[in-house]
This record gives C-alpha cells, structure tokens and sequence, in this order.
C-alpha cells in the first residue's frame, strides 16, 4: 500500500463564510482568566489537579472567542455604522465560533449537554417551504 495520501475527489464540504476570527485568547484580562477559573472551582466543588486541566480548558472555551463578542456589541451598540453585509460577517462569525465553544464550556463546567432545545430538531436545509410558511425578505446589500 502506497504511503501517497490519495488526491481530493470534488470541492470540499463547506466554506468559510465569514472572516476567522483574529482574536488570541491571550490577549484576554488576565483578571479576567482567575474569574473564570473561581466560578469553574465553585460550580464544580473540586481540589483535583486533574480538574485543573479541565478549568484551563473551561477558561479557554471561555475567552477564545472574546474578539467576536467585542465585535458583536460594537454592531449591537451602533447598528447604523455597519452595512448588511459587514453586520452579517460579524454576526456569522460570532454564531459559528462562539456557539461550540459554549456548549463545550456549559458541559465542563455544569455537566450539561446542551442540544436542540427550541423544538427545532431538524436543520434548517431538510425544513421546506410552502403555502403556510413564508419565507423571510432577502437582505439586500
């Protein structure tokens, strides 16, 4: 068996839709890090150091995604400044980076896992429309 990664078979899967995301999570408030990690140790009643790796992760899922959160409330403070398309980058970005990270932080530190809970269990795609459902206008540039 030849050790050659065989070639790509069509386009792939998905693309990127909005720009990803510059933020470092090191950038974030140090202060900001020990917060997090008190709140993980008080939810979770734990003096394990095993535990610790799991509050690092915890505070990471936490704060990766500070760079879209500060973008989102600039657009939610100043919703004329931005134009659609722009609006939609940021809100895009927000919802697809922030969203795992979450879900991931809520099942570290409440034990919790989220999933569909809006009795939307079917994505959007296999929903079709028709007579009794309208469609939203398009968002025009």
């Amino acid at each position: 068996m030849s050790g050659k990664k065989p070639g790509r078979n069509g386009k792939p899967a998905s693309r990127r839709t909005a720009p990803s995301s510059t933020g470092n999570p090191l950038d974030v408030d140090p202060r900001l890090g020990k917060l997090l990690a008190a709140i993980y140790d008080r939810y979770q009643k734990l003096d394990d150091p095993a535990a610790n790796r799991e509050c690092r992760d915890f505070v990471f899922h936490m704060t990766d995604w500070v760079s879209d959160l500060r973008d989102l409330a600039e657009l939610y403070r100043n919703p004329d400044q931005t134009d659609r398309r722009a609006a939609g980058q940021v809100v895009a970005g927000f919802l697809y980076h922030a969203t795992a990270h979450l879900m991931e932080a809520a099942r570290l530190m409440l034990d919790y896992e989220p999933g569909y809970i809006f009795d939307s269990p079917k994505p959007k795609a296999a929903v079709k429309s028709g007579p009794s459902r309208r469609r939203p206008p398009a968002l025009s540039p």
